[in-house]
């Protein structure tokens, strides 16, 4: 058995399509033979996060909550060996994103916790 993190994505909408959507990326440790089971697994844990979501509202609206899928399924290095094998331990790495940014200045901003424009990679 291997551990994964697996981001899902689910999405908040009010049902009279008014406003943004809002996209929430949940990533979850899930345990499974290989990325294939844990893809199903990931599955699983989504629909029943957008099942419990059901008769959401947002800002008194009603709204629906959207299942987008799985984005990526990442097997959990360790940093000690075993690393793929072992239960994630302190300084395991669970999980990466990457994106492009234009110049430094918009580094140091992100690094703020300001917002920026960016290029997502994945």
């Amino acid at each position: 058995m291997e551990w994964y993190a697996a981001h899902t994505i689910i999405a908040f909408q009010r049902e009279d399509g008014v406003g943004p959507i809002s996209v929430c990326e949940n990533i979850y440790l899930v345990c499974a033979q290989n990325s294939h089971s844990a893809l199903g697994k990931a599955k699983l844990i989504s629909d029943n996060e957008v099942n419990n979501n059901d008769g959401t509202t947002i800002n008194g609206h009603s709204a629906k909550c959207i299942y987008g899928g799985v984005r990526k399924i990442v097997t959990i290095c360790n940093e000690r060996p075993p690393q793929y094998e072992a239960r994630p331990d302190d300084g395991s790495e669970i999980s990466y994103i990457e994106y492009e940014l234009e110049n430094a200045e918009d580094l140091k901003e992100i690094i703020s916790g300001n917002s920026i424009s960016m290029n997502f990679i994945e």
